[in-house]
């Protein structure tokens, strides 16, 4: 208990201080005009930013402490005597779960308030970490890690997204959501790695357990749905059925790119302690990513030609796949390091190009069904391409042939994005200027 106790503490000097400062300057710069474009009171204003601020940490606690699993990995194989397969199957699983709750989420969400849903999922998060922390066989970490812990994770993360929505406009949606997950990754993977190495998993998850007690149940008292006002405005585009172009080249480019994306996620870390860096260095490495996952988000939406935008997700496309050529021969950190800095755009820039110039997908009364289809082929290739990163390192006793498959999968996600048809003008207009409630209501 003594180790816990100076863990806590050095988290409370470290970690809080940091994760209020990242969520006060997102905040300052959120910015809500309403779900109609008609004008609000002050107070509606001010409420939103703290909507901004609560759902931001919320995204941040939730996406962070997912994907510090690569701070765990080395510990989880070495304690168990695991593959590397089985140890990231761990992961695989947790992705799934997650996704799996996100609609009972969004019932409840919808049916009574966000606030309570998130406090319960909170509250299940925490007691996941805190089992997890206790496990003593391989089971056990399955079901407090990969089933407890993800639908704690799951919860909370689709509530912040759907109150986010009904607060702001699709571009500031996709701006915050972005935002919220970067953070995590740029503040969570670091506290993770260097918990890890400071004391060791059990504590690290007993202490990431109290985290999100402390983060998530206060939060989530603040959680609630906008004002509803009337509204003359019309509603959205016209709905685009699933056999439609569009909407197959944007599922496989969140197919293809996720699993690349946490085929990183799931083993950068393992990669790196394989080539001799530490582990507080190796998750240095994810507030890399995390950082310039921002960066390129806010990049891509200072461009208000369409065109222009899909030649920039292209690019950034071209350039992750670039980078997974290039993590083969990384040996050095200095090569790791720069390895993060041209694959990040992998996840913020291009999701954001995919998102914004395809607006008449994600509106209209069949809306949900895209939704939750492209939602299932993100997980889908997330789940597989963790997982055979673990199973080709087994294989073949090193990461080379995993990470090239990595690549090929970011050029088909590049593919994708060359292959979208550009919106009309009209509906291009929608995109940069007022709110659009059909975007994410649907959810």
């Amino acid at each position: 208990m003594r180790k816990v106790r100076l863990a806590i503490t050095d988290i409370l000097t470290i970690y809080f201080p940091t994760f209020a400062l990242s969520v006060i300057i997102s905040m300052m710069f959120s910015n809500s005009s309403g779900n109609n474009g008609s004008p609000l009171s002050a107070d509606f204003h001010l409420y939103s930013r703290i909507i901004a601020g609560c759902c931001i940490a919320l995204l941040a606690l939730s996406v962070g402490t997912g994907y510090s699993f690569g701070t765990l990995f080395t510990s989880l194989q070495d304690e168990f005597g695991w593959n590397r397969a089985d140890t990231v199957g761990i992961f695989s699983i947790f992705l799934l779960v997650a996704v799996a709750v996100v609609p009972v989420a969004l019932h409840f969400s919808n049916r009574y308030s966000p606030g309570p849903v998130a406090l319960l999922a909170g509250i299940v998060a925490g007691l996941g970490l805190f089992l997890t922390s206790i496990a003593g066989s391989s089971w056990q970490i399955y079901l407090t890690y990969s089933l407890m812990l993800a639908l704690g994770i799951g919860g909370i993360f689709s509530v912040a997204i759907l109150t986010i929505a009904r607060w702001f406009s699709r571009k500031q949606t996709t701006l915050l959501v972005i935002t919220g997950a970067g953070l995590g990754i740029i503040i969570a993977a670091p506290v993770c790695g260097w918990l890890v190495s400071s004391y060791d998993w059990n504590d690290t998850c007993l202490v990431f357990g109290i985290i999100v007690w402390v983060i998530a149940i206060p939060l989530a008292l603040f959680l609630k749905n906008p004002p509803r006002e009337e509204s003359g405005v019309d509603s959205s585009p016209q709905s685009t059925n699933i056999s439609s172009r569009n909407f197959w080249m944007v599922f496989l480019l969140w197919l293809f790119s996720s699993f690349s994306l946490h085929m990183i996620m799931a083993h950068l870390i393992p990669n790196s302690i394989d080539q001799g860096i530490s582990l507080c260095k190796a998750s240095f490495l994810f507030s890399i990513l995390g950082g310039l996952t921002i960066v390129s988000a806010l990049i891509a939406s200072s461009i208000p030609d369409m065109n222009d935008r899909k030649t920039l997700g292209i690019i950034f496309a071209l350039v992750g796949a670039i980078s997974m050529f290039w993590i083969v021969e990384a040996d050095e950190l200095w090569r790791l390091c720069l390895f993060a800095v041209m694959f990040a755009p992998v996840w913020g820039g291009i999701s954001f190009c995919a998102l914004s110039i395809t607006p008449e997908l994600w509106a209209g009364p069949d809306a949900r069904i895209r939704i939750m289809i492209v939602v299932a082929g993100w997980v889908a290739g997330g789940a597989l391409g963790a997982y055979l990163g673990g199973y080709i390192f087994d294989s073949l006793g090193d990461y080379r042939f995993a990470f090239f498959l990595g690549a090929w999968a970011v050029i088909i996600a590049a593919a994708s994005i060359w292959n979208l048809r550009m919106p009309e003008p009209e509906t291009d207009e929608m995109l940069t200027g007022g709110h659009d409630d059909e975007t994410y209501s649907e959810l």
